[in-house]
């Protein structure tokens, strides 16, 4: 750590601006379909990664110890549900440093960025994974008639969860202003 890396806590805080991506985030997840853990189809999958899944997981990216899960396709893309979700052959092992640097991004791009050393394995495993998936895109079906009215109206209070934080945000700098001048 650097003494200059306090300068992002000596500024004021926005509500809306953080956590707006965890709105989308919520809003989103709540969206997607998950599928039910089944230990067998867990292990196939970890064995379609190369890995064994009785040993620790390694990154699919980097190679080092996996701490978490990626999704490959991200459930959130331009602040908006992106249409996949929490299924089985979406999730990768991933450690931190990499599912942060990915995040939303494509993880194609990501790893010819990352540049690791046996690239083109890494993409070939990957493709192949995802080939043998049963990944739904549920965004298409977002505008059937079935649920495109009900969906409207998720997202309008999606948006108004969002207008309350900007609303709060701005409450705050009324409070901060008169707390100001009360102190002086």
């Amino acid at each position: 750590m650097k003494t200059s890396d306090i300068k992002r806590y000596l500024q004021t805080y926005s509500i809306s601006k953080k956590r707006s991506s965890t709105i989308n985030n919520a809003f989103a997840s709540a969206l997607s379909v998950a599928d039910n853990f089944v230990i067998e189809e867990v292990n196939n999958a970890i064995k379609l990664l190369g890995q064994d899944s009785k040993k620790d997981l390694k990154c699919v990216y980097c190679d080092g110890p996996a701490s978490t899960w990626d999704h490959i396709n991200a459930i959130v893309r331009n602040a908006e549900f992106s249409g996949y979700g929490h299924q089985l052959n979406n999730l990768v092992p991933c450690c931190k440093d990499c599912n942060s640097s990915k995040g939303n991004k494509n993880w194609k791009i990501f790893l010819k960025n990352k540049n690791p050393k046996n690239l083109s394995k890494k993409i070939s495993i990957i493709n192949k994974y995802l080939k043998n998936s049963n990944v739904t895109d549920i965004k298409k079906k977002l505008n059937s008639k079935a649920v495109k009215e009900e969906y409207k109206k998720y997202m309008e209070i999606k948006d108004k969860v969002i207008k309350l934080l900007e609303k709060a945000d701005k409450q705050a700098e009324v409070i901060r202003e008169k707390l100001k001048s009360n102190s002086k």
